[in-house]
């Protein structure tokens, strides 16, 4: 595998676990998300993890602020994906909308 993929794979690999996060809410709606944070986390450039802040913002998972991203509040039927629930369940509509 030449570099080039292997960046891709870390893009890709980095952004499906940062939005698992998003969905579940490891990340919370409140906590602000920096590049620099996701650098030393993932120990990779600066470019990377800027190119993956702004797919997830594309995407609507993050919101830009002054300082870096922040979750979307709204809930998501994609969390009931994550558990392999119904997303008619009453499970699901529970933890959708806290009733």
């Amino acid at each position: 595998m030449d570099a080039a993929s292997q960046t891709k794979m870390d893009r890709d690999q980095i952004y499906s676990i940062l939005r698992r996060e998003i969905v579940l809410g490891v990340i919370a709606s409140d906590q602000e998300v920096t590049s620099a944070e996701l650098d030393l986390r993932f120990a990779c450039s600066a470019k990377v993890t800027s190119e993956v802040l702004s797919t997830l913002a594309g995407d609507g998972y993050l919101r830009k602020t002054k300082g870096g991203y922040v979750p979307d509040e709204s809930p998501s039927e994609e969390v009931c994906d994550f558990l392999k629930l119904d997303a008619s369940s009453p499970a699901c509509r529970e933890l959708l909308t806290g009733q």
